[in-house]
């Protein structure tokens, strides 16, 4: 991925864009499948935006027409299948299934008629394409901080983009980086007077998990960074990426809580909690960023004059 620019950030690809080498998967001319199935055969591995609806074992399944991306990694030829990962599988937050030929077509195909006649800009899929390929550049990553330091100015500000309509009219707002907590704000306001919401829509609990674990993915980022001497050594980021974790455990523990209970005591707390929580990813990002402004000041002055043009020191 060359393009790194504020509408083109995604969270996956900020942290991981280091390691692997992402492209577009061009199959014009060609029978789609096929070039699915050698580029898995190259050791390469494909990213696709799909219309969940014609996903067997999602939670969308002939319910909801959700346009996401899924990774496939794998495929049986004798059978027509493919192998995936993608979020809200057989009941879980994550999970991995197959899909056959047929419906994968049906999946993709529909998936950009979501694309070409919803509000989806070009930034609200991964890289910016719905079809893509990778390959894992090395086993160690290459760590840019320029990069990073960008990634934290992204998730600092927070993005936001209409995605769609449900279908009683309301907007679908997706929203990253900070604004994430503006989100679970308005989830707050509306399970007061529907709380079979979180039981009718089990995701919006599971992405609190999700929020979780890319959280606690800047704790091993900032350890890699550390051991290898690539940043300046501040050990209280991990105090701050821990509590900000265990907040968001506690947050989606009240949650489920209230989800069967609907005790006003528990949304109380949540809403509490839930600034509090706001409040520490300030915290941690400040910190993050501080520590990546430093050791381009002190290890990498170009880095440091390139950023001083950029207006981001």
């Amino acid at each position: 991925m060359t393009a790194y620019s504020l509408w083109k950030t995604s969270e996956f690809i900020s942290v991981f864009n280091e390691v692997i080498s992402l492209e577009p998967l061009n199959y014009a001319g060609k029978n789609l499948i096929d070039c699915i199935i050698e580029t898995l055969s190259n050791d390469q591995y494909v990213i696709v935006g799909w219309d969940r609806y014609f996903v067997q074992n999602s939670d969308d399944y002939l319910k909801n027409h959700e346009y996401h991306d899924a990774l496939i990694y794998g495929f049986d030829s004798t059978k027509k299948i493919l192998y995936f990962f993608d979020r809200g599988m057989n009941g879980k937050d994550f999970g991995t299934g197959v899909i056959d030929y047929e419906s994968f077509l049906n999946a993709y195909f529909n998936g950009l008629k979501t694309i070409n006649e919803g509000p989806i800009p070009y930034w609200g899929y991964l890289a910016g394409i719905p079809l893509s390929k990778f390959s894992v550049n090395c086993k160690e990553a290459r760590v840019n901080l320029q990069k990073i330091l960008y990634d934290f100015h992204v998730q600092s500000i927070g993005y936001e983009y209409l995605e769609g309509y449900h279908p009683n009219g309301e907007p679908k707002i997706y929203r990253g980086g900070i604004k994430i907590f503006d989100g679970y704000a308005d989830l707050l306001n509306k399970i007061e007077s529907r709380p079979e919401l979180l039981i009718e829509d089990p995701f919006k609990l599971w992405s609190i998990k999700y929020v979780m674990e890319n959280k606690k993915s800047h704790y091993y980022r900032f350890k890699y960074m550390f051991d290898k001497g690539l940043a300046i050594v501040d050990e209280k980021i991990f105090t701050d990426i821990n509590e900000l974790h265990d907040m968001l455990l506690t947050f989606f523990n009240l949650l489920t809580k209230y989800s069967y209970h609907h005790s006003k005591k528990t949304l109380l707390k949540c809403r509490e909690l839930l600034d509090t929580i706001r409040e520490q990813d300030k915290k941690m990002f400040s910190r993050a960023t501080k520590i990546i402004l430093e050791s381009i000041k002190k290890k990498w002055p170009q880095e440091h004059l390139l950023n001083l043009n950029n207006g981001l020191l």
